[in-house]
């Protein structure tokens, strides 16, 4: 049996989507402090650092997406419609 949401769980579901903004604000600006600071021909570590970079990204992403999508809103895949 499921039961509704209550308010409690809504403003819970709230706060996580908020830090999960944050979190993903925040793994932008680590995207743009190595941007600034890169050269345009990277040495291995900083092929290295850019992985480690975007794979934070990605996750960030993820958990954002799936925080906004507990509180309804769902969004449909842009790939969907090409």
């Amino acid at each position: 049996m499921t039961h509704p949401r209550t308010r409690d769980d809504e403003h819970a579901q709230l706060r996580t989507a908020r830090e999960a903004a944050r979190q993903a604000q925040r793994t932008a600006v680590e995207l743009v402090t190595f941007a600034d600071r890169m050269s345009p021909v990277l040495d291995p570590a900083q092929r290295v650092e850019y992985a480690t970079l975007l794979a934070r990204d990605e996750e960030a992403r993820a958990v954002r997406e799936e925080a906004f999508d507990a509180l309804g809103l769902t969004v449909p895949s842009l790939e969907e419609g090409s």
